[in-house]
């Protein structure tokens, strides 16, 4: 595999493992606990990573089948072009600049740990399988929309980017939220570490 998909892989066994800590013997009111109107919850956070990586997967895919059919082959190395690392820079935490999500990935209150963070395993390993899908392909040449901007298109390599970035912006906030002072006490939670 290619280094750049392999530091992919490396960055998203490492978003797993930070939210495993992250979610560490949180009771269900402190994962559903919400610092104020219009803030989400860290249940919330991980619902819409989980949200976001469907969308971006259909975009995904199809670049990798035109990719495939049309033989569009490279070895590396493959680097980030200016806009794209620009843009992951505005993603990446600590947050500098606040996003709207869209209405269809805003995600409904009082969710289940239990149901949601296999959820979010299993699917950074749908993220390690489209990597493994891209090694052959010219990361930088192969196209795909944006999930949110059709008319936006981005190579997979900094498509793959945004998304990790954005996976460690979420769980870099819902790490903020078990900092705060009102965030609900409990003796399970005593056992989260730092994400």
């Amino acid at each position: 595999m290619v280094q750049e998909l392999t530091e992919y892989w490396e960055q998203t066994e490492k978003i797993k493992r930070a939210a495993e800590l992250l979610a560490a013997g949180l009771t269900h009111e402190q994962f559903n606990w919400s610092p104020g109107p219009g803030r989400w919850s860290i249940a919330q956070s991980f619902v819409h990573l989980n949200l976001t990586a469907q969308f971006y997967f259909t975009g995904v895919d199809a670049a990798i089948r035109r990719a495939r059919e049309k033989q569009v082959f490279g070895e590396g190395p493959f680097r980030l072009g200016l806009i794209g690392g620009w843009v992951i820079g505005i993603v990446e935490p600590p947050i500098k600049t606040k996003v709207r999500a869209p209405k269809v990935l805003i995600p409904a209150p009082d969710q289940s740990l239990q149901d949601v963070l296999p959820q979010f395993m299993a699917t950074q390993d749908q993220i390690i399988e489209r990597l493994r899908q891209c090694d052959g392909i010219h990361l930088r040449r192969v196209k795909m929309p944006s999930p949110f901007a059709k008319w936006i298109r981005m190579s997979l390599l900094t498509g793959f980017g945004i998304l990790l970035a954005h996976e460690r912006r979420h769980l870099w906030q819902s790490h903020e939220i078990r900092k705060m002072p009102d965030f609900p006490s409990g003796e399970t939670a005593r056992g989260g570490g730092q994400a």
